[in-house]
């Protein structure tokens, strides 16, 4: 752990430079090994704008609109913009796991920070670079960030205005949103109620008209005159850049006559396809695996934060389901393995909200094992296949894939050495003291 004071030491801070150069290390592994490019199907979302009438998923394409990117460029456009997301809310995830290591979680922290480098989140993320999904993730962080500085109404719009970029913030960001407005009111068991006043209301209630604006207000403009000549030949000339052959524009258009009428399927036909096959990929072992080691991790150290918190099972039971709302998703979409990453994402972000200048202690038997279940976590994750939702070549064989994130199993197994030797030894000086005394 790097000391409070001024005066750090050599070996912390060699020690912590090892630490950082290994979470790079694994994170770039990670996103080599599920790289993808850019998806065809994310190009309608990034050129969809506002000019045919209201529609959900607009606000990217509307400014890309505004700009005037030509079709031409919008590979490179959602490339780069899609890749500078990635890095800046990995850095941004990181930088908020490292500053807990002033908390009583300590050096648990970054044992969990490898845990996280080495998840399936990370190489989906590379393999679905450009979707709207870091965008809320980045402004959602930005709105919490809003709350903790006493910005709770601007957080709020920003919540509010996200649900434009894509409805799904209502699931991913909104929850956690929610818990930190609770977190930053500071209510106490005998008056929650009086505490309640029409700010923390108006914060908590203006995403939610803002979700139900898009969902009650969209319009299908795809029938509208001159829009397959202004809309989907030119999103057919973008997707073609993906592909190459003699039939790449009959096949680019073809892709974006099917990305157009997806775009538009009502969420009373996404239900009526999807809904059945839901609970069969809610109940697939292999994937309830991906959530369970991490958020096994997440919800012990959101349980030991809120042990003296005020309504702490209500606190809690929240915080479990704030991270896994995403889940839900499978019941309107087929997008599988990207909904199984998305609580990785928010359980990171949730030890963050749930610990945000709050004392709070770790018992012992309870560290142990969240270090012990993140090293097993992090073992799992690196020998599991390759989590993507595009197929792609997978880089890493499995053998060879112990071998490349070993400095992670090694470091995370000295961290929890060094942590239960040196506590061995204080219990022994302290009985060696004890005995000299008597």
């Amino acid at each position: 752990m790097l000391s409070k004071a001024g005066n750090i030491s050599f070996r912390e801070k060699f020690g912590f430079y090892v630490f950082v150069a290994v979470v790079i290390w694994n994170l770039l592994i990670s996103l080599v090994k599920g790289w993808n490019g850019v998806y065809s199907w994310i190009f309608s979302n990034w050129m969809m704008s506002y000019e045919w009438g209201f529609t959900k998923r607009a606000v990217i394409g509307e400014v890309t609109s505004w700009i005037g990117v030509p079709p031409e460029s919008y590979y490179s456009v959602i490339l780069w913009t899609g890749l500078c997301n990635l890095v800046v809310l990995l850095c941004t995830a990181c930088w908020l796991m490292v500053k807990m290591e002033n908390t009583s979680l300590g050096c648990t922290s970054r044992i969990v920070l490898l845990m996280f480098s080495v998840s399936p989140f990370i190489s989906m993320s590379a393999n679905l670079i450009g979707y709207l999904d870091f965008f809320i993730y980045l402004g959602g962080i930005l709105a919490i960030f809003m709350v903790h500085r006493k910005l709770q109404i601007l957080g709020s719009v920003l919540v509010a205005g996200l649900m434009f970029v894509h409805e799904m913030t209502l699931l991913l960001i909104y929850p956690l949103f929610f818990i930190s407005l609770i977190m930053v009111w500071n209510f106490d068991e005998e008056s929650i109620v009086k505490n309640i006043n029409w700010k923390f209301f108006f914060s908590a209630v203006l995403p939610l008209f803002g979700f139900l604006f898009v969902i009650l207000f969209q319009t299908d403009v795809s029938k509208k005159p001159g829009f397959e000549k202004d809309f989907v030949i030119p999103l057919a000339q973008a997707v073609s850049y993906e592909f190459s052959g003699p039939e790449a524009y009959e096949s680019s258009i073809s892709a974006a006559r099917y990305f157009v009428s997806q775009l538009f399927t009502s969420y009373d036909m996404y239900l009526e396809d999807e809904f059945k096959k839901g609970l069969a990929r809610i109940v697939e072992p292999a994937d309830l695996f991906v959530v369970f080691w991490f958020l096994s991790v997440v919800y012990l150290i959101v349980w030991n934060v809120l042990r003296s918190a005020p309504y702490r099972n209500l606190l809690a039971g929240l915080a479990f389901l704030s991270v896994l709302s995403p889940i839900l998703l499978h019941f309107i979409a087929y997008d599988t393995p990207r909904f199984w990453t998305m609580p990785i994402m928010l359980g990171l972000l949730l030890i963050w909200v749930v610990s945000h200048r709050r004392k709070f202690t770790i018992e012992p038997g309870q560290r142990f094992l969240i270090e012990l279940l993140a090293i097993l976590g992090m073992a799992y994750y690196i020998g599991m296949k390759t989590y993507v939702m595009v197929g792609v070549d997978v880089y890493l064989y499995y053998d060879e894939r112990y071998i490349k994130y070993a400095p992670a199993l090694i470091l995370a197994g000295y961290y929890m050495y060094r942590r239960y030797a040196f506590d061995l030894i204080q219990v022994e000086t302290d009985i060696g003291s004890q005995n000299q005394s008597l």
